[in-house]
Protein backbone atom coordinates (compact mmCIF):
# COMPACT_ATOMS: atom_id res chain seq x y z
CA UNK A 1 0.00 0.00 0.00
CA UNK A 2 1.15 3.56 -0.65
CA UNK A 3 1.30 5.69 2.47
CA UNK A 4 -0.45 9.09 2.19
CA UNK A 5 2.76 11.15 2.47
CA UNK A 6 4.92 12.95 -0.08
CA UNK A 7 8.50 12.28 1.02
CA UNK A 8 9.93 14.64 -1.62
CA UNK A 9 9.15 17.43 0.86
CA UNK A 10 8.96 17.99 4.61
CA UNK A 11 6.20 16.25 6.57
CA UNK A 12 5.93 18.37 9.70
CA UNK A 13 4.66 16.16 12.49
CA UNK A 14 4.42 16.11 16.28
CA UNK A 15 4.65 12.28 16.12
CA UNK A 16 8.42 11.86 16.41
CA UNK A 17 7.84 10.54 19.95
CA UNK A 18 6.06 7.56 18.34
CA UNK A 19 7.93 7.04 15.05
CA UNK A 20 11.37 7.48 16.61
CA UNK A 21 10.67 7.15 20.34
CA UNK A 22 8.85 3.81 20.28
CA UNK A 23 11.43 2.34 17.89
CA UNK A 24 14.29 3.53 20.14
CA UNK A 25 12.58 1.89 23.12
CA UNK A 26 11.94 -1.40 21.32
CA UNK A 27 15.41 -1.48 19.74
CA UNK A 28 16.92 -1.88 23.21
CA UNK A 29 14.03 -3.80 24.79
CA UNK A 30 14.19 -6.52 22.10
CA UNK A 31 17.94 -6.94 22.65
CA UNK A 32 17.15 -7.54 26.33
CA UNK A 33 14.29 -9.92 25.56
CA UNK A 34 16.55 -12.01 23.34
CA UNK A 35 19.25 -12.05 26.05
CA UNK A 36 21.67 -10.05 23.90
CA UNK A 37 21.68 -7.70 26.90
CA UNK A 38 21.60 -8.94 30.50
CA UNK A 39 19.39 -7.28 33.12
CA UNK A 40 22.10 -4.90 34.31
CA UNK A 41 22.97 -3.77 30.76
CA UNK A 42 19.29 -3.07 30.05
CA UNK A 43 18.86 -1.19 33.34
CA UNK A 44 21.99 0.81 32.48
CA UNK A 45 20.48 1.86 29.11
CA UNK A 46 17.28 2.96 30.87
CA UNK A 47 19.35 4.86 33.47
CA UNK A 48 21.34 6.62 30.73
CA UNK A 49 18.12 7.65 28.95
CA UNK A 50 16.65 9.03 32.19
CA UNK A 51 19.86 10.93 32.99
CA UNK A 52 20.05 12.39 29.47
CA UNK A 53 16.48 13.60 29.92
CA UNK A 54 17.13 15.03 33.40
CA UNK A 55 20.25 16.92 32.26
CA UNK A 56 18.51 18.74 29.39
CA UNK A 57 16.82 21.91 30.66
CA UNK A 58 15.03 22.15 27.30
CA UNK A 59 12.46 19.81 28.85
CA UNK A 60 11.01 22.78 30.74
CA UNK A 61 10.62 24.85 27.57
CA UNK A 62 9.49 22.71 24.64
CA UNK A 63 7.38 19.55 24.75
CA UNK A 64 8.44 16.40 22.92
CA UNK A 65 5.62 16.96 20.39
CA UNK A 66 6.81 20.50 19.65
CA UNK A 67 10.42 19.30 19.54
CA UNK A 68 9.40 16.71 16.95
CA UNK A 69 8.06 19.49 14.73
CA UNK A 70 11.32 21.43 15.23
CA UNK A 71 13.42 18.43 14.13
CA UNK A 72 12.32 19.09 10.55
CA UNK A 73 13.57 22.66 10.87
CA UNK A 74 16.99 22.27 12.48
CA UNK A 75 17.78 18.58 12.10
CA UNK A 76 19.29 16.46 14.83
CA UNK A 77 21.71 19.01 16.28
CA UNK A 78 21.27 20.27 19.82
CA UNK A 79 20.34 23.71 18.45
CA UNK A 80 19.97 26.49 21.01
CA UNK A 81 20.88 25.10 24.46
CA UNK A 82 17.87 24.48 26.74
CA UNK A 83 15.41 25.07 23.90
CA UNK A 84 14.16 21.61 22.93
CA UNK A 85 14.32 17.91 23.78
CA UNK A 86 15.26 14.72 21.92
CA UNK A 87 12.39 12.86 20.23
CA UNK A 88 14.48 9.67 20.53
CA UNK A 89 15.30 9.97 24.20
CA UNK A 90 12.04 11.48 25.52
CA UNK A 91 10.05 9.39 23.04
CA UNK A 92 11.59 6.17 24.36
CA UNK A 93 10.80 7.19 27.95
CA UNK A 94 7.17 7.93 27.01
CA UNK A 95 6.98 4.50 25.33
CA UNK A 96 8.30 2.89 28.53
CA UNK A 97 5.78 4.77 30.70
CA UNK A 98 2.89 3.77 28.39
CA UNK A 99 4.10 0.14 28.42
CA UNK A 100 4.28 0.00 32.23
CA UNK A 101 0.87 1.69 32.62
CA UNK A 102 -0.80 -0.72 30.15
CA UNK A 103 0.82 -3.73 31.86
CA UNK A 104 -0.48 -2.57 35.24
CA UNK A 105 -3.99 -1.64 34.00
CA UNK A 106 -4.48 -5.04 32.33
CA UNK A 107 -2.71 -7.12 35.02
CA UNK A 108 -0.20 -8.18 32.37
CA UNK A 109 -2.75 -9.31 29.78
CA UNK A 110 -1.65 -6.54 27.40
CA UNK A 111 1.29 -4.21 26.91
CA UNK A 112 2.66 -1.72 24.40
CA UNK A 113 3.25 -4.81 22.19
CA UNK A 114 -0.53 -5.19 21.92
CA UNK A 115 -0.91 -1.51 21.04
CA UNK A 116 1.75 -1.72 18.30
CA UNK A 117 0.25 -4.85 16.79
CA UNK A 118 -3.15 -3.19 16.59
CA UNK A 119 -1.69 0.04 15.20
CA UNK A 120 0.00 -2.06 12.49
CA UNK A 121 -3.23 -3.88 11.62
CA UNK A 122 -5.48 -0.80 11.68
CA UNK A 123 -3.12 1.75 10.08
CA UNK A 124 0.11 0.27 8.70
CA UNK A 125 -1.40 -2.63 6.77
CA UNK A 126 -4.16 -0.43 5.40
CA UNK A 127 -1.78 2.36 4.35
CA UNK A 128 -3.59 4.89 6.54
CA UNK A 129 -1.80 7.67 8.43
CA UNK A 130 -2.40 8.09 12.18
CA UNK A 131 -2.65 11.07 14.50
CA UNK A 132 -1.64 11.50 18.14
CA UNK A 133 -5.31 11.07 19.03
CA UNK A 134 -5.44 7.76 17.12
CA UNK A 135 -2.40 6.51 19.00
CA UNK A 136 -3.71 7.63 22.40
CA UNK A 137 -7.15 6.13 21.75
CA UNK A 138 -5.56 2.81 20.81
CA UNK A 139 -3.62 2.76 24.10
CA UNK A 140 -6.87 3.58 25.92
CA UNK A 141 -8.78 0.82 24.10
CA UNK A 142 -6.12 -1.75 24.95
CA UNK A 143 -5.67 -0.64 28.57
CA UNK A 144 -9.24 0.36 29.46
CA UNK A 145 -8.04 3.54 31.19
CA UNK A 146 -7.71 7.18 30.12
CA UNK A 147 -4.32 8.45 28.94
CA UNK A 148 -5.68 11.95 28.25
CA UNK A 149 -4.00 13.63 31.24
CA UNK A 150 -0.75 11.73 30.80
CA UNK A 151 -0.48 12.88 27.16
CA UNK A 152 -1.42 16.45 28.12
CA UNK A 153 1.31 16.43 30.78
CA UNK A 154 4.29 14.75 29.11
CA UNK A 155 3.66 14.56 25.35
CA UNK A 156 2.12 17.98 24.68
CA UNK A 157 3.18 19.56 27.98
CA UNK A 158 6.44 20.06 29.82
CA UNK A 159 5.61 18.35 33.12
CA UNK A 160 8.51 16.54 34.80
CA UNK A 161 8.72 12.91 33.59
CA UNK A 162 10.42 11.65 36.75
CA UNK A 163 7.23 11.07 38.84
CA UNK A 164 5.71 9.18 35.87
CA UNK A 165 8.88 7.12 35.48
CA UNK A 166 8.93 6.34 39.23
CA UNK A 167 5.32 5.17 39.07
CA UNK A 168 6.11 3.04 36.00
CA UNK A 169 9.13 1.49 37.70
CA UNK A 170 7.04 0.71 40.76
CA UNK A 171 4.38 -0.99 38.60
CA UNK A 172 6.92 -3.57 37.43
CA UNK A 173 8.98 -4.13 40.57
CA UNK A 174 11.75 -1.64 39.88
CA UNK A 175 12.83 1.62 41.47
CA UNK A 176 14.93 4.71 40.75
CA UNK A 177 17.91 5.28 43.04
CA UNK A 178 18.80 8.98 43.24
CA UNK A 179 22.30 10.32 43.86
CA UNK A 180 24.50 13.36 43.16
CA UNK A 181 27.74 13.02 41.19
CA UNK A 182 30.96 12.84 43.23
CA UNK A 183 32.40 15.41 40.79
CA UNK A 184 32.49 18.75 42.66
CA UNK A 185 31.92 21.01 39.63
CA UNK A 186 28.87 18.99 38.59
CA UNK A 187 27.20 18.64 41.98
CA UNK A 188 28.10 22.01 43.55
CA UNK A 189 28.40 24.39 40.56
CA UNK A 190 26.05 22.84 37.94
CA UNK A 191 28.96 22.62 35.52
CA UNK A 192 30.11 19.65 33.44
CA UNK A 193 33.47 19.76 31.67
CA UNK A 194 35.27 18.01 28.86
CA UNK A 195 38.94 17.77 29.86
CA UNK A 196 40.18 15.80 26.85
CA UNK A 197 42.99 17.11 24.62
CA UNK A 198 44.61 19.04 27.46
CA UNK A 199 41.87 21.69 27.51
CA UNK A 200 39.10 22.41 30.02
CA UNK A 201 35.97 22.97 27.92
CA UNK A 202 32.51 23.65 29.34
CA UNK A 203 30.20 20.89 28.11
CA UNK A 204 26.96 21.87 29.84
CA UNK A 205 25.62 24.37 32.35
CA UNK A 206 22.55 23.82 34.53
CA UNK A 207 20.04 26.66 34.35
CA UNK A 208 20.09 28.96 37.44
CA UNK A 209 23.20 27.24 38.84
CA UNK A 210 26.37 29.05 40.03
CA UNK A 211 27.92 28.25 36.61
CA UNK A 212 24.93 29.91 34.91
CA UNK A 213 25.08 32.92 37.28
CA UNK A 214 28.79 33.28 36.42
CA UNK A 215 27.74 33.50 32.73
CA UNK A 216 29.63 30.38 31.66
CA UNK A 217 28.42 28.92 28.38
CA UNK A 218 28.86 25.57 26.59
CA UNK A 219 32.03 25.74 24.49
CA UNK A 220 33.86 28.14 26.81
CA UNK A 221 37.46 27.15 27.60
CA UNK A 222 38.51 27.69 31.23
CA UNK A 223 42.21 28.58 31.24
CA UNK A 224 42.80 29.77 34.82
CA UNK A 225 41.36 29.69 38.36
CA UNK A 226 42.43 32.72 40.44
CA UNK A 227 44.99 33.34 37.68
CA UNK A 228 46.59 29.90 38.11
CA UNK A 229 46.59 27.92 34.86
CA UNK A 230 44.29 24.88 34.73
CA UNK A 231 45.67 21.54 33.53
CA UNK A 232 43.05 18.77 33.94
CA UNK A 233 42.80 19.74 37.61
CA UNK A 234 39.84 22.12 37.66
CA UNK A 235 37.89 20.03 40.19
CA UNK A 236 40.54 19.84 42.94
CA UNK A 237 41.43 23.51 42.42
CA UNK A 238 37.86 24.80 42.71
CA UNK A 239 37.01 22.41 45.56
CA UNK A 240 40.03 23.63 47.58
CA UNK A 241 38.66 27.17 47.12
CA UNK A 242 35.19 25.99 48.32
CA UNK A 243 33.65 26.92 44.99
CA UNK A 244 34.55 30.62 45.04
CA UNK A 245 37.03 31.91 42.48
CA UNK A 246 37.79 34.20 39.58
CA UNK A 247 37.81 32.20 36.36
CA UNK A 248 39.65 33.22 33.21
CA UNK A 249 37.82 31.84 30.17
CA UNK A 250 38.03 32.09 26.41
CA UNK A 251 34.66 32.58 24.70
CA UNK A 252 34.89 32.43 20.91
CA UNK A 253 38.38 33.91 20.91
CA UNK A 254 37.73 36.57 23.56
CA UNK A 255 39.34 36.33 27.02
CA UNK A 256 36.90 37.05 29.85
CA UNK A 257 37.18 37.12 33.64
CA UNK A 258 34.18 35.76 35.58
CA UNK A 259 33.41 35.20 39.23
CA UNK A 260 31.85 31.92 40.33
CA UNK A 261 30.46 31.15 43.79
CA UNK A 262 28.92 27.92 45.07
CA UNK A 263 25.49 28.53 46.62
CA UNK A 264 25.10 25.47 48.87
CA UNK A 265 22.52 23.90 46.55
CA UNK A 266 23.28 20.56 44.90
CA UNK A 267 22.86 20.15 41.13
CA UNK A 268 22.85 17.40 38.50
CA UNK A 269 20.74 14.83 40.39
CA UNK A 270 21.33 11.45 38.74
CA UNK A 271 19.32 8.25 38.56
CA UNK A 272 20.07 4.53 38.51
CA UNK A 273 17.41 1.95 37.61
CA UNK A 274 17.41 -1.02 39.97
CA UNK A 275 15.29 -4.05 40.72
CA UNK A 276 13.18 -3.65 43.85
CA UNK A 277 14.02 -6.58 46.14
CA UNK A 278 10.90 -5.82 48.18
CA UNK A 279 8.58 -6.12 45.13
CA UNK A 280 5.39 -8.13 45.69
CA UNK A 281 4.22 -11.07 43.58
CA UNK A 282 2.02 -8.92 41.31
CA UNK A 283 4.93 -6.57 40.56
CA UNK A 284 7.28 -9.50 39.88
CA UNK A 285 4.72 -11.06 37.54
CA UNK A 286 4.47 -7.80 35.58
CA UNK A 287 8.26 -7.64 35.38
CA UNK A 288 8.25 -11.13 33.83
CA UNK A 289 5.45 -10.16 31.42
CA UNK A 290 7.46 -7.05 30.47
CA UNK A 291 10.33 -9.32 29.51
CA UNK A 292 8.04 -12.07 28.11
CA UNK A 293 9.51 -14.70 30.38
Amino acid sequence: EMMPYDFTKENYSPLGYVAEGVTTYYGDLLLWRTDSLDDNEWFSILSDNINSYAMNAGRFNLSVAESSFETWLDGYVQGIPWRKVSIYNEGSLIAFVCDAFVLKATAGKASLDTVMERMYNDFGKKGIGYTSDDYRKMIEEVSGISFHQLFADIVFGTKDYIPFIKQSMNNIGMYLREYYPSNYAESELGLSLDEANGKTIVRSVIENSPADAAKLWPGDEIIAVNRVAVAKNFNPMIEALEGRAELTVITKGTVRKLNIAADGIKYNLRYTVQKNNAADIAQKELFDKWKWR
